[in-house]
């Protein structure tokens, strides 16, 4: 890293991030990363990126919370596998297990809707920080959009969204969030091909073009797709200003623009307003013999 860019890291990033977005702990590592690169507190060189991997490595060595960031390769068995000590591992496992089990299902919220909508986020990350941040207003059904082609989530999307469609009567829509470069816009089109007349509507929410004005780019040594001058699709999408990141997107930005999308989908008035009261009366029940379970089982770490 320069000199320069050494000299205005703050010495606690997390403490810094926190100030600006403390409703939307925890972020992923690039969110994090392209919140200091806005601040001019971290550079696009490959030495910066260096150095900033090395202190997201240190925080997991010295056993630092680790629900300040999302885990780049999450799964709903493993986001806490890479905290060190068991009693962070069961504090993260509590957690995990508390805000799935008690939420209110997606099914229920959808069930007397006219249309169908799921969100594909093209980013392990960013699909978990979604899931962990869209608790209020209308949930929806999020997949990873990396792993939907794979045999096993490719039956079970073929096979769900035929049964919405054909069974239930309803208009399919899928929702797309992912960066803007060639190679996600290639596969952002190859999966569009693969689920043909399974899906009505395809709606990409981000990044777009006109997203990017307050975007900072791609910096080189994250950015692996060279194409853009070669792609001429992909130039009448976006022109020559180089490629951009999901993770780019502010936070509360990034959840407004996904909540307005949901929102523009959803009819209110069949908002089941009297089965959401039963679920949470019921999960708050839940909730307190989970709570307390758990507070006996923490009891067992050494």
């Amino acid at each position: 890293m320069s000199k320069k860019q050494t000299d205005t890291i703050p010495d606690d990033i997390t403490e810094t991030i926190s100030k600006a977005y403390p409703d939307y702990w925890p972020l992923t590592e690039q969110q994090m990363y392209y919140y200091l690169l806005r601040k001019g507190k971290l550079g696009t060189e490959e030495a910066d990126l260096i150095e900033y991997w090395g202190l997201i490595d240190n925080w997991r060595l010295e056993q630092v919370d680790q629900r300040i960031f999302i885990n780049h390769s999450p799964t709903l068995e493993s986001p806490f596998l890479h905290c060190q000590s068991t009693k962070d591992r069961k504090m993260e496992y509590r957690r995990h297990v508390i805000e799935n089990v008690t939420a209110v299902p997606d099914f229920e919220i959808w069930k007397d809707q006219d249309i169908y909508v799921e969100l594909w986020v093209d980013d392990d990350a960013l699909s978990e920080f979604l899931r962990l941040h869209m608790n209020k207003g209308v949930r929806i059904p999020i997949y990873n959009a990396g792993h939907i082609l794979f045999p096993g989530p490719l039956a079970e999307a073929k096979a769900r969204l035929d049964y919405m469609k054909n069974i239930e009567d309803k208009c399919v829509v899928v929702l797309y969030l992912g960066d803007l470069d060639p190679h996600a816009y290639e596969g952002y089109m190859y999966r569009r091909a693969a689920f043909s007349g399974r899906v009505d509507l395809y709606d990409r929410i981000g990044v777009n073009r006109e997203h990017i004005s307050r975007l900072p780019p791609k910096p080189p040594v994250l950015d692996h797709d060279n194409r853009p001058k070669q792609d001429r699709l992909f130039q009448k999408e976006i022109g020559d200003n180089g490629s951009y990141s999901a993770h780019a997107l502010e936070p509360p930005k990034l959840l407004k623009l996904v909540s307005r999308t949901v929102n523009k989908y959803y009819d209110m008035k069949k908002y089941p307003h009297e089965r959401v009261a039963r679920w949470r009366k019921a999960q708050e029940s839940i909730r307190n013999s989970l709570e307390a379970a758990f507070d006996d089982l923490l009891e067992l770490t050494v």
